[in-house]
This record gives C-alpha cells, structure tokens and sequence, in this order.
C-alpha cells in the first residue's frame, strides 16, 4: 500500500468521525462556505503536511475554499497546485465505476481524485460519512471507486 493510499485512508476516517459535529457547526454558516473552507484546510494541513517533504501542491480538495477571493487554498492562498493524485487499479483489481456501473480501467485517460463521498442506495454518491468511495473525474465525466479497489499515485502537473 502507497504512503498516499495510507494518508488518504487517515483523512477519510477523519471526515467520517468529525462529520457530525462539522454537520451542526453548518447549521450556523450564513455563508454557505464553512464547510468547503474546512475541508480544504484540513487537506492542506493532513495531507499535504504528510507530504512536505516532496513540496507537493495538490489541487483542491473537492470544490476547494471560497475563503479567498483570488484561490481555493486557505492558508497559503498564492501557492499554485504543482501535484493532482491519480486513481489506478490496486494489485489484481479493477476499476468499477459504480456510478455509471462500468468498468473503467481501460476505457479512460487518468482519473483524478476529487473528494471521498459514500454511495447511497438509490445508486447516487453523497458527501457524508462512511467515506468507502472516491469521487474522480475523468475526460469530462464523474466516477465513484470503491476506495479498497484503487491505489493511488502523485501526479505532477506541467
């Protein structure tokens, strides 16, 4: 298992048992942004901390922060996303898309990581807690990947 997949694995389990407080802290946003500025300073400070020693940017997590006028980021607003991660088949498995329900190893150029999501059982993907699927885009379009079927690799940007 990558140092990515373990990081990812931590932060997902993160959202899921902060989840609910994050729920009522919400109830009082008036603007609407807490929750995306939350989980952008949280990737910021977990995972790209993780990964200080590669001085890695990533792209933002999910729709990023609107905290700043000029960027997504929180903290450190003017840096530039240098890495996106990628999404790849973990050892002897596939790529199910259980959005659209159908395998795209194969079918796709890089699907980049979004966010974590959970699938709910009208067949839709959701942003709450138990966080076992990775939203990714890919050629215009959305997938949803169970977390346990992919691994993940930095990926730098030109």
């Amino acid at each position: 298992m990558s140092k990515i997949k373990v990081l990812l694995g931590y932060y997902a389990k993160f959202l899921s048992v902060s989840w609910e407080i994050l729920e009522k802290f919400s109830e009082k946003d008036q603007s609407g942004s807490m929750k995306g500025d939350w989980l952008q300073a949280n990737w910021e400070v977990l995972i790209e901390g993780a990964l200080s020693d590669l001085r890695v940017v990533l792209e933002p997590y999910g729709e990023g922060a609107d905290c700043n006028s000029y960027s997504s980021r929180v903290l450190y607003p003017e840096r530039v996303p240098t890495h996106n991660i990628i999404c790849v088949p973990a050892k002897n498995k596939k790529l199910y898309d259980c959005l659209n329900e159908i395998y795209v190893t194969d079918l796709c150029n890089d699907i980049i990581f979004v966010q974590f999501v959970t699938m709910g059982k009208d067949g839709w993907y959701y942003e709450k807690p138990d966080f076992e699927y990775v939203l990714g885009s890919y050629d215009d379009k959305v997938s949803v990947l169970q977390f346990e079927s992919v691994e993940f690799k930095l990926h730098k940007l030109l």
